[in-house]
């Protein structure tokens, strides 16, 4: 794996740098149309204070110490990620905040809790990166009591837009990108795998996010180079197109957005 790129997610902690991985996760954080879409997924899971609440994927543990505060007290909120490295991040970061909170290092394919163990589930930019989607679903379904909620969001890779003058080399470089992640068009699949895993009243809610130009580098170049160093591109064709989009952004004129889908569904009762 490259240094400085996102396809480490796929396996954390056998990576030369996860510290870039976490870097990256409060990068994208400060974004305001990230945030826009977090407040989304709080809503579709309809939160209310005593609710015991699941956070698969729950990376450095930011969402998860948000939710505590919310359900309160009497509520329960745990963490789980497949990265011990994330999972000691997360701690660290709830520690001493007297909240509602535990993380876990567990595999999300394989949940460790009893059916019906939760009011609610949610995973966010997770199923790019895992093995079987589906199986993952399906777990989560599985530790919700009836009529509790399911709220995923994911990206569609596939669907980015860059505004470059080279049409051809932006959308080969795009679905190069899309395609250095395990399921880069899961967005898409959510709405299929919701109905698959028994789920119903689901709803697909198409998100837009901006991708800033600094984001487009943590986000794309590891890949790209990799690609190079595999002779799928020229060095010299990527390099005028980094040119092309770095000299836009010291103008001002950058634009790029990436599109995804934030997806409830209600276990039956």
């Amino acid at each position: 794996m490259n240094l400085h790129d996102i396809a480490g997610f796929r396996q954390v902690d056998q990576g030369a740098d996860p510290e870039f991985l976490i870097r990256f996760l409060d990068a994208a954080r400060r974004q305001e149309s990230v945030q826009a879409c977090k407040r989304l997924l709080r809503q579709l899971l309809e939160i209310r204070a005593g609710q015991h609440l699941l956070d698969v994927g729950c990376g450095t543990g930011d969402d998860a110490i948000e939710l505590a505060g919310f359900v309160g007290a009497a509520g329960r909120v745990v963490g789980i990620d497949s990265s011990a490295v994330m999972i000691a991040e997360a701690a660290r970061r709830a520690a001493g905040t007297g909240l509602p909170v535990e993380f876990f290092q567990a595999d999300a394919h394989r949940l460790d809790f009893p059916d019906a163990s939760f009011d609610g589930c949610r995973a966010e930019r997770v199923l790019l990166y895992v093995a079987n989607p589906g199986q993952l679903v399906a777990e989560m379904v599985r530790v919700i009591r009836p009529g509790g909620r399911v709220v995923i969001f994911d990206f569609d890779y596939d669907s980015v837009s860059i505004d470059s003058s080279d049409r051809a080399l932006t959308r080969a470089l795009i679905h190069l990108a899309s395609d250095r992640v395990p399921n880069g068009c899961i967005g898409r699949q959510l709405p299929r795998l919701f109905c698959r895993a028994g789920l119903q009243e689901v709803q697909a809610l198409p998100q837009a996010m901006a991708l800033p130009f600094e984001m487009l580098v943590r986000a794309y170049k590891g890949s790209l180079q990799t690609a190079q160093e595999a002779g799928l591109v020229s060095a010299e064709a990527v390099g005028r197109w980094w040119k092309e989009l770095e000299d836009d952004a010291a103008k001002g004129e950058f634009f790029s957005a990436m599109y995804g889908f934030a997806v409830v569904g209600v276990r039956p009762g």
